[in-house]
């Protein structure tokens, strides 16, 4: 990116450095709203068992959903910004999440709520790897550091997201407002995104051996993930159920220690 190039937030122009860190400042703000979104999951779902009438066995089908959206997600967010300008890709996304939040309460089938997971677990793959991308666009060689703050991002609103659910619960009695709250803290985000230009799309040139020994460790990095954040979110997912349902905890107290995982999880991306 030059430093001569210019573009307009609101009716300011922009250069230069102030670019840099307006950019960097919305993907950590989108990344924030992200965990925020699939934290709520977890501290909800007896809440949502109660709303479409089946057991917990049945309703764990939504962890299914999700993930599945969030791999078809990343899968097509991967191809996408390679091909068209990152913003309209990432505000829609999250501007899907956002909509999808508000849905969420009024859903009174399981299936109809399996379909609306797959929705917000595809806007989120697209939207994580989004952030990710545009921020090495952003930063190239010197991404580091900032990549290490988009995940503590996340991991934030992570941390963050169960401390909501327990204050809406011991406030309305009742899941609704939990989705709503969410909705609505999301939207400044959505404005916000929508009022940047993402960076332009870079091109990889490099011979074809580089390549074949970049896909052999993406593979291996792709296979320590799927495990690691297969457990991650297995775990935060069912802490908080595991917690209320054998009467260790109440509503409230669970959902806190839903929270307590992602604050350990938060520190440890320092």
């Amino acid at each position: 990116m030059s430093i001569s190039e210019k573009i307009r937030w609101g009716d300011r122009p922009l250069s230069g450095k102030k670019i840099v860190i307006t950019r960097t400042a919305a993907y950590f703000i989108t990344s924030l709203s992200l965990g925020l979104t699939v934290a709520v999951l977890g501290p909800t779902l007896p809440g949502l068992a109660e709303q479409t009438g089946v057991k917990l066995s049945r309703i764990s089908y939504l962890f299914t959903a999700h993930s599945f959206g969030y791999l078809l997600g990343s899968l097509l967010g991967g191809r996408l910004y390679d091909r068209i300008p990152g913003r309209p890709v990432v505000v829609s996304a999250l501007f899907t999440i956002m909509i999808m939040m508000v849905i969420v309460p009024f859903i009174p089938a399981l299936y109809l709520l399996i379909v609306i997971l797959v929705v917000v677990g595809l806007a989120g793959g697209m939207l994580d790897v989004g952030c990710n991308i545009l921020l090495v666009w952003v930063h190239g060689s010197r991404v580091a550091p900032f990549m290490n703050g988009l995940h503590f991002c996340f991991a934030l609103g992570a941390f963050i997201s169960p401390l909501i659910v327990g204050r809406v619960i011991s406030s309305t009695g009742d899941i609704d407002w939990v989705f709503r709250v969410l909705a609505l803290i999301l939207f400044p985000s959505v404005v916000f995104l929508s009022s940047i230009s993402a960076p332009e799309i870079k091109t990889h040139t490099g011979d074809k051996e580089s390549k074949r020994g970049d896909y052999f460790l993406v593979g291996i990095i792709s296979f320590f993930f799927f495990l690691h954040v297969g457990g991650e979110l297995a775990f935060a997912g069912w802490i908080y159920t595991y917690a209320y349902t054998l009467g260790l905890a109440d509503k409230i107290v669970a959902a806190y220690l839903t929270s307590a995982l992602w604050g350990s999880l938060t520190v440890g991306r320092l």
